[in-house]
C-alpha cells in the first residue's frame, strides 16, 4: 500500500510528503463493473521475493495467477492492462524484514533507473511503514506513493489467509498507491484504509491512474482524489466502556494506543472477551496489541496464555500479534516478564515438541523469528542484550524459561539451561536474524 499502509491505513499526511510516502494495506475480493473505454497498456513486471521459504510457493505461476486476478478487476472497469512477467524472479535476503528506511532506499534507486518497469516485492514481513503516530498492528503492505515499487507482505505457506485478506485485492490496493492514488473515505472503494468483503468499487479517475503503472511518478496523491479523513487523536482520557468499541473500529491499521494508556489493567482486561473466533481478524489482533503492549500483569498473562495455545499452526498469526506486543509491553511491573516470555519464544522448542511434522516445525521457526524481530522493537534492555548474545553465540548460552510461563507466573526469573535439539538445528538461522534485526535497528533513522 503506497507508503500508505492498510494499518497506518492513511493518515492524510503520509499521502502527501516524504514522511508519507508509506503506508500500510489489507485488501478484499473486488465486485467491478465496467464505465470506461477498453484501452490497453502493457506494463513490464519485475519480481523479487524474500529468500524466507514460508513464501516460497510464490513462483512464476503464482505470481501470473495472482496478476491475472488484478487485470480481471480492472478489465471489469474499461483498461486493459497487460501484465508482462519477467521469468527471473530474483530472490534474495535482502528483501526479507522490511523497515520503512530499506523499502525508501529501494524506491529511491528504482526512481533513478526509470526504467518503465513495475517492481513488486514479495517480503516475508513489514515491520515499519511511514511514521509511528499511530500503532500499526499489522502492515500488508507499505508503497511510497507515486513508485513503481511495489512491496506486500506474502500469504505465509500454510496459512489460509493473509489476516483475512486476497493477494490480488492487496496488490490491486499497493498498486493504486504507486499511481498515486491516496485512502478513500468510502469503506465501498477499493482504497479504502481497512477494505472489507464488500470495498470493490474504483471510481473513473481512479481507473484512469492504472494506466500509469510502471511509471516513476511524483510523490504525490492526484488532485482528484479524496482523502480519507480519519478523527482527530484523542485529547482526553478515554472512558472504560470505550475500549471494546474503540477497538472495533479500528481496522488493521491505525490503533491510536495513547488514549488506552490512562485505563487501568482492570479496565484493559475485558478485552479479553474479543479473543474468539465470532470476532474479525483486525478486531482479534488490536485487542491483543493493546493487552500485551498496555496491560498489566493479569492482561499480560491472558496474552501470554493465548500465545502458548497449541499446536504452533493454531493462530499462528495472531500468535505473532501477541509476541510482538509482549515484546513492547510498557508497564513496568510486567515488561521484563513479558520480554522474558519473548526470550524463550526466540526457540523453535517453545513452540514445538521434538518431532513436530514439517509443517508444524515451519510454522515453529516462523514463530521464533518473529520473536526475535519483536526483541528488536522492545525498549527493555534485556532485549537487545539477549539479542546481541545470540547474535554472537547462539543458543548455547542464552536464557529463557523452562516448562513455560503460565498465566500466574509474572514475578518469576528467567532460568539458564540447555538448548534442545531442534534449537540447535536452527542456530546458525536464529544467531543471522539477532544479527540482521540489530543492524536494522541501529539504521533507523
Amino acid at each position: 500500500m503506497g507508503f500508505q499502509s492498510i494499518a497506518t491505513l492513511g493518515r492524510t499526511a503520509w499521502a502527501v510528503g516524504v514522511a508519507s510516502l508509506l503506508s500500510a494495506c489489507v485488501a478484499t475480493q473486488p465486485l467491478v463493473y465496467s464505465e470506461t473505454s477498453g484501452v490497453s497498456h502493457p506494463v513490464k513486471v519485475q519480481v523479487y521475493r524474500a529468500a524466507d521459504q514460508s513464501i516460497s510457493h510464490y513462483d512464476l505461476a503464482e505470481v501470473q495467477a495472482v496478476l491475472s486476478g488484478v487485470q480481471q478487476t480492472l478489465r471489469d472497469r474499461g483498461i486493459d492492462i497487460q501484465f508482462d512477467v519477467l521469468p527471473n524472479i530474483q530472490i534474495s535476503d535482502n528483501w526479507e524484514d522490511l523497515y520503512s528506511q530499506d523499502i525508501l532506499r529501494m524506491s529511491s534507486r528504482i526512481r533513478s533507473e526509470n526504467n518503465k518497469q513495475l517492481r513488486l516485492f514479495i517480503t516475508n514481513k513489514i515491520w515499519s511503514c511511514g511514521n509511528h503516530t499511530v500503532e500499526t498492528t499489522v502492515i500488508l503492505g507499505c508503497t511510497p506513493v507515486g513508485s513503481p515499487t511495489v512491496v506486500v507482505q506474502g500469504t505465509v505457506d500454510g496459512a489460509s489467509s493473509n489476516y483475512g485478506t486476497t493477494d490480488h485485492i492487496l496488490w490491486l490496493h499497493e498498486m493504486g498507491h504507486s499511481v498515486q492514488l491516496g485512502h478513500a473515505n468510502d469503506l465501498h472503494r477499493v482504497m479504502t484504509p481497512t477494505p472489507q468483503p464488500y470495498s470493490t468499487e474504483l471510481e473513473r479517475y481512479e481507473v484512469r491512474q492504472y494506466g500509469n503503472l510502471g511509471e516513476s511518478l511524483q510523490p504525490k496523491v492526484v488532485q482528484a482524489a479524496v482523502t480519507a479523513q480519519l478523527p482527530a487523536l484523542r485529547t482526553q482520557p478515554m472512558a472504560a466502556t470505550d475500549v471494546a468499541t474503540q477497538v472495533r473500529h479500528a481496522g488493521l491499521h491505525g490503533l491510536d494506543l495513547s488514549p488506552f494508556k490512562t485505563l487501568s489493567d482492570a479496565e484493559l482486561l475485558p478485552l479479553a472477551q474479543l479473543l474468539n473466533d465470532q470476532e474479525s481478524p483486525s478486531v482479534q489482533a488490536n485487542a491483543l496489541a493493546v493487552l500485551g503492549q498496555l496491560g498489566g500483569t493479569q492482561s499480560a498473562a491472558v496474552v501470554m496464555t493465548y500465545a502458548q495455545q497449541r499446536p504452533a499452526s493454531h493462530l499462528r498469526e495472531m500468535k505473532e500479534i501477541a509476541i510482538i506486543a509482549l515484546a513492547k509491553n510498557e508497564t513496568p511491573d510486567v515488561t521484563d516478564q513479558a520480554t522474558a516470555m519473548v526470550i524463550r519464544a526466540t526457540r523453535p522448542s517453545f513452540w514445538c515438541a521434538s518431532g513436530a511434522g514439517a509443517d508444524e516445525l515451519k510454522a515453529c521457526q516462523r514463530l521464533a523469528h518473529m520473536g526475535i524481530g519483536a526483541l528488536a522493537q522492545s525498549p527493555n534492555a534485556q532485549a537487545r542484550a539477549y539479542l546481541t548474545e545470540l547474535a554472537l553465540s547462539g543458543f548455547q548460552a542464552t536464557q529463557f524459561e523452562p516448562n513455560g510461563i503460565s498465566a500466574g507466573a509474572v514475578g518469576r526469573k528467567p532460568e539458564r539451561i540447555a538448548a534442545q535439539k531442534i534449537d540447535v538445528d536452527w542456530a546458525t538461522e536464529s544467531s543471522k536474524a539477532a544479527a540482521k534485526f540489530l543492524r536494522k535497528r541501529a539504521d533507523i533513522p
